[in-house]
């Protein structure tokens, strides 16, 4: 298992100029340095995609057990009329967060729905399946479905080998219908329980923040390929007008901090937020007075930070990856 000495913030910029990857970093992950992070580059894109749409937007980074890190991003046009909408996924390969391969797409989208130019794929991300084990398939979630407003968006999940070859990828199926529209699915496995914990966006409401809903909640199965019961469905986790969860379990916290952590993008007002519980499923609160206000709180990020995704990495590795890019 990796020591964590530190947590890397992957993301992507406020602006559709600012569609790329960013990293930041928190040393140590722990306590109050743990929600402070400073970015690395002056601030500047480490990886400007140069296939599909030529734009990274909700970057998810994590560990490949065989090895580097593995980044899955959303891949749409940055503007026009096909904004939004899509049906691949980008990903690439990295041994040390310094160098990228040159990446490659993913048709994700059901086999009916690709030639569909109003279908959306949004925010993937990827978790190892235990089934086979040794790391040689991952289990590919994102959010899919019509971009008209009144149609649904779920969860969708397909198996896909160690490398993300399409001709892999097994038949795409919903991994959770809740009955409304959820975006942003994030999973992490307890090594407590056992279980896959899901955290996802409820999309009902409006962008006012006066909404009953557009926050984050939570379901969790024996297996990352579900089933996930929707009447196990949380209340509502995190402050309104959030989106993008990277829910994180702090590797050794301190006397009296709360063992689970989990960053969000606000994204009416331009701020990320922390919340920390005890438990995954209920019980989190914002850290500081109010982490989306901003005001008044140890909370940093860096400008701009929108929808990203945290990873561990060792002292060595975070030496050699602010020495590159500081």
């Amino acid at each position: 298992m990796t020591t964590c000495a530190a947590l890397i913030l992957a993301y992507f910029g406020g602006s559709p100029y600012q569609e790329a990857l960013y990293l930041s970093y928190a040393e140590p992950p722990s306590g109050a340095a743990g929600v402070s992070f400073s970015p690395l580059n002056a601030g500047q894109p480490v990886l400007n995609s140069t296939i599909g749409a030529k734009t990274i937007r909700d970057p998810f980074i994590n560990r490949d057990p065989n090895g580097g890190f593995r980044i899955v991003t959303s891949d749409m046009p940055a503007d026009g009329d096909s904004y939004w909408r899509g049906t691949n996924i980008s990903t690439w390969h990295s041994d040390d967060l310094i160098s990228f391969d040159d990446g490659h797409l993913v048709t994700v989208a059901p086999k009916d729905k690709r030639d569909d130019p109003e279908w959306v794929t949004w925010a993937p991300e990827w978790i190892e399946n235990p089934a086979p084990s040794g790391g040689d398939e991952f289990v590919l979630f994102w959010s899919g479905g019509h971009f008209n407003e009144s149609s649904l968006k779920n969860i969708w999940a397909a198996t896909i080998d160690k490398d993300f070859n399409e001709d892999s990828l097994s038949e795409p199926f919903v991994l959770l219908d809740a009955g409304y529209t959820t975006i942003d699915g994030d999973m992490v496995r307890s090594e407590e329980d056992g279980k896959y914990h899901l955290f996802f966006k409820d999309e009902r409401g409006s962008n006012d923040f006066d909404t009953d809903d557009k926050a984050v909640r939570h379901v969790s199965s024996d297996s990352p390929l579900g089933p996930f019961n929707v009447d196990d469905i949380s209340d509502l986790l995190s402050p309104t007008l959030t989106e993008g969860p990277s829910a994180f379990i702090v590797p050794s916290p301190g006397q009296g901090e709360a063992p689970y952590r989990m960053y969000y993008d606000c994204f009416m007002n331009g701020r990320y937020g922390v919340s920390e519980s005890w438990s995954l499923d209920s019980g989190w609160e914002s850290v500081g007075e109010s982490s989306c206000d901003g005001f008044g709180t140890s909370v940093d990020f860096p400008d701009g930070t929108r929808h990203g995704s945290v990873v561990c990495v060792t002292e060595d590795e975070l030496a050699a990856i602010k020495g590159y890019w500081n």
